[in-house]
């Protein structure tokens, strides 16, 4: 039977979509502020937020969730439309599958890591970042005191949001560039913010879910206009649990191994680094952002510019995507790297 019952939104979508618009621009930084009557500085904040949201938590006990997605294009059209479902028992003993229009992939934890079958590749990394907004929207616990968190006040209509960003150049890649604004009475997330990819991801409807709190509804929202959006349809929790649903498919192989890291490690690891060319016709200095994955035998698979000056991003890229890497071993095996790198153009 289903066990879940609803909170009310705090604000409508039209009206977050403004403050998204202003969120994505940074942040000043401020030690300590207020949520509702009580002093509270970010770094609490967070763990407060984390503790509520999602279901990532050490006492989460295992459950089934499953949810219907949207994709559209940039006019509003229909792109493709499906399914996100998983059975969850612990970090090692899951299953997940996402399901479109052309493409069916699932995914199974395991002792030996994430096993796939189906489709390798989603054809949207937006369509695997639902689970993320689902179950884990917020930084690990673990990692936060090591990070370096910003807060600020923010109101949009009758709304008051308490918004915090990650500031500064050696953080881990998949954080670089995020905020977060939560509900200022109640450390409830209201929005998501990427500003590498320029998405802001709008949560609405909540659940609350074995003492958490879950997004009913999702939309991705990039430049004023919905790209995504998904409903729960359903959260149960699993009163029993039976390994033989959990068991890979046939034809289910392992995925390689990937730890985020930050720029300030990788950096003692390059064994190659061609220095990029300064742009021709180019005035100015500035510092480029440059997001990396770094496959076992230190090679650069895929470089993405995450954010600087736009005149030196096809020179910073270029220039890295032929640098080499020592490869990055966990327990003598090798481990695909997922990091950022930090280019300084001056003249």
């Amino acid at each position: 039977m289903r066990k879940t019952t609803f909170v009310n939104a705090l604000s409508s979508f039209p009206t977050l979509f403004c403050l998204a618009a202003l969120i994505t621009s940074p942040l000043p930084c401020c030690s300590q502020t207020t949520v509702g009557a009580a002093p509270i500085n970010p770094k609490d904040l967070m763990i407060q937020a984390a503790n509520m949201n999602g279901l990532a938590g050490s006492d989460v006990k295992p459950w089934h969730l499953r949810a219907t997605f949207t994709l559209f294009d940039g006019n509003g059209n229909v792109i493709d439309h499906g399914t996100y479902e998983e059975f969850w028992a612990s970090p090692t003993k899951f299953k997940s599958t996402f399901a479109g229009l052309a493409f069916n992939q699932t995914n199974y934890g395991s002792n030996k890591g994430t096993l796939r079958s189906g489709t390798h590749e989603l054809p949207s990394e937006l369509v695997a970042d639902l689970r993320r907004e689902f179950v884990n929207p917020l930084p690990e616990l673990r990692s936060m005191e090591y990070l370096p968190f910003e807060l600020l006040q923010r109101e949009a209509g009758a709304a008051r949001l308490s918004c915090v960003s990650l500031r500064g150049f050696n953080l881990p890649a998949y954080l670089f560039g995020t905020s977060w604004c939560l509900d200022s009475d109640k450390p409830v997330l209201q929005i998501s913010i990427s500003t590498q990819e320029s998405i802001q991801v709008i949560h609405s409807k909540f659940l609350n879910f074995q003492d958490r709190v879950i997004a009913g509804d999702l939309q991705f929202v990039r430049d004023g206009k919905a790209i995504l959006t998904s409903h729960l349809e359903s959260a149960e929790p699993l009163p029993a649990i039976n390994d033989a649903d959990f068991n890979p498919s046939a034809n289910a192989t392992l995925l390689p191994r990937r730890v985020a890291i930050s720029s300030g490690v990788t950096t003692g690891f390059l064994l190659k680094h061609d220095r990029p060319a300064y742009p021709r016709g180019a005035t100015e200095s500035g510092t480029v952002v440059l997001r990396i994955l770094i496959d076992e035998s230190g090679r650069v698979i895929d470089v993405h510019f995450a954010g600087g000056p736009l005149v030196f991003k096809d020179s910073a890229l270029e220039a890295a995507s032929k640098w080499k890497y020592k490869p990055y071993l966990i327990n003598g095996e090798p481990v695909q790297v997922d990091t950022t790198a930090n280019l300084v153009f001056s003249r």
